[in-house]
């Protein structure tokens, strides 16, 4: 992960993920599994790739020993002082939403004939046409129903037992997505953060970063030169396997030059 101080950089990350994820063919396809299996996509990211990173460093001796012995510390997220650093989230209301959806049609809860025990087609159709981003919906030129009001007033109704029944799942289905999004923030992972400067001198003017990570100027920064990573050079995917490991699923893949 790096800062950057160029605004125009900001949004190919966003793009490349798209563009990779617009690859998948089914849910075995993998990220990594897209990206090293397809060469254009390194060539890609290496077109926006700097010439040179920054690190701060706080005056420590693990610092210096990591300069002397070239060597990078990868941190986990939960060590940063921002709670939102690599948080990430989901929209709960739209996860529930579909998994209802899923749950109305497997188990044969729509009917015209018994309203108050299922959902009519047209009110499975209203619930499916729903949206649950309230900006969108309460916008005065706006069509789409809002998804939490449009279950409210339909739940009423319905019968005891069937609205205790839906209540049950749409609960259950939250809690479902929490849950996952807790696992994944909790995941394996460890970062480590450099930056970026349109001149050579922006590392020395920059005072917030001096301040937050070099222990409030006290500390170092180091430049690395990754401008031998910009050489043009073609790559082939010759070979890759996967290693399983106590921690998790490894990759390991490697290149021939042509």
């Amino acid at each position: 992960m790096w800062h950057t101080m160029n605004k125009s950089q900001k949004k190919w990350q966003k793009g490349f993920i798209k563009d990779v994820l617009s690859k998948k063919q089914n849910n075995k396809e993998t990220f990594s599994r897209i990206v090293t299996t397809d060469t254009s996509f390194l060539e890609q990211k290496e077109a926006h790739f700097p010439a040179a990173f920054c690190k701060y460093y706080a005056p420590t001796s693990d610092s210096i020993l990591d300069v002397q012995q070239q060597r990078i510390w990868l941190a986990h997220p939960s060590s940063f002082n921002d709670p939102f650093e690599c948080s990430i989230g989901c929209d709960v209301e739209e996860y529930e939403k579909r998994c209802l959806l899923k749950y109305i049609k497997e188990n044969g809860y729509i009917d015209t004939s018994s309203y108050e025990e299922c959902f009519t087609s047209d009110e499975y159709n209203r619930i499916y046409n729903s949206s649950t981003n309230s900006e969108i919906t309460y916008h005065y030129l706006s069509k789409l129903e809002d998804y939490w009001s449009l279950m409210w007033d339909l739940l009423k109704t319905k019968s005891k037992s069937f609205h205790h029944k839906i209540y049950e799942f749409r609960r259950d289905a939250r809690q479902e997505a929490e849950t996952k999004i807790a696992k994944l923030r909790n995941i394996n992972i460890r970062v480590a953060c450099f930056s970026e400067f349109k001149r050579i001198d922006g590392f020395s003017k920059n005072i917030q970063m001096w301040s937050h990570y070099a222990d409030n100027h006290r500390g170092f920064c180091v430049e690395f030169d990754l401008s031998f990573l910009k050489e043009k050079t073609e790559y082939t995917v010759d070979d890759y396997q996967y290693l399983k490991t106590k921690d998790g699923l490894i990759l390991l893949f490697k290149y021939n030059n042509t």
